[in-house]
């Protein structure tokens, strides 16, 4: 009775001193996460807000964002009359630098659908085991490697070898390779949906590429939801492939990167504040509109592999 007894009392300990320090984890984790969310929020809450602001008032007190009575529109106005001066002189307005930044993201968007998902299908259902491992490593070692040795020989063969500078072929080629991790996910995707599905198409008369379009195209219709959200803001947000491919075809990111140098010059930074809220704000909404599916549809992707 008397061991029984003590091996309950040291089970007991044991389990308040597991419970206590699983508390303090907890607690401290969640206070690290909270104070993180926190200081971020301020800073875009300290960012949307300076931006009404006027400049002689953000000079002299640049912390009192919640000073109404100095809020004005001019900054947006400022942003909206910037002119962009690119080569040949010749000049692009706001507006015209979102056309261009529209159909950036549109080409790149649109060539991702189509090749991503079909070159991880090929991955997926086609070659030798041993061969797609060895695929899958030199693409896993590319992607990581750095991309400035690379640069100078991209932009010598694409703007002067093959003459595409300032051409949107120079992008729809680049982008068209396809292989990426988007593909890879796509690829782990497609391993672990059942042959069953195939088999019933092929016994219908169905070929591959109408079996890939009709079945695994549409049952990975969470995972290409969730890749064409992040291509969005991908390309929304790309300025350097603009800057060393397309610089007469200006893009808002390529326009944003010229304002903070053009403003910062003068201190006047509430007009930069402007424009990075402006810029921001649409990849702030979509991500926050689809953060539960993108993350939901990436797990499916990468755990399941």
């Amino acid at each position: 009775m008397n061991k029984l007894f003590r091996k309950r009392s040291h089970y007991k300990r044991e389990l308040s001193r597991s419970n206590v320090s699983s508390f303090i984890f907890k607690f401290f984790s969640i206070f690290l996460m909270t104070s993180v969310a926190l200081t971020f929020i301020y800073v875009m809450l300290w960012m949307v807000l300076t931006s009404f602001r006027s400049w002689d008032q953000f000079l002299l007190k640049p912390l009192n964002i919640f000073d109404f009575k100095s809020y004005t529109f001019e900054n947006y106005t400022q942003v909206f009359k910037y002119v962009y001066r690119g080569e040949r002189r010749k000049t692009f307005s706001y507006f015209q630098m979102l056309g261009n930044s529209l159909i950036h993201m549109s080409i790149g968007t649109v060539i991702g659908l189509i090749f991503e998902p079909l070159i991880g299908y090929v991955m997926a259902k086609f070659g030798f085991k041993r061969l797609n491992n060895v695929l899958l490593i030199l693409i896993i070692i590319t992607m990581t490697m750095p991309t400035i040795g690379t640069v100078y020989n991209t932009v010598k063969l694409m703007n002067t070898t093959l003459n595409l500078k300032n051409n949107w072929l120079n992008l729809i080629i680049q982008l068209s390779g396809g292989i990426n991790f988007s593909a890879i996910i796509y690829m782990n995707y497609f391993k672990n949906i059942p042959s069953d599905y195939a088999e019933s198409a092929y016994i219908d008369g169905a070929g591959e590429l109408s079996t890939y379009l009709r079945i695994y195209f549409l049952l990975a219709s969470p995972l290409l939801v969730a890749t064409t959200v992040l291509r969005i803001i991908g390309f929304w947000n790309d300025y350097y492939s603009i800057f060393l491919y397309m610089p007469n075809r200006p893009t808002i990111a390529m326009g944003l990167w010229y304002i903070q140098n053009d403003f910062s010059i003068k201190i006047n930074y509430p007009p930069i504040f402007a424009a990075l809220t402006l810029t921001s704000g649409i990849s702030l909404i979509l991500y926050a509109l689809f953060s539960s599916k993108i993350m939901s549809s990436l797990s499916v992707g990468g755990v399941k592999a």
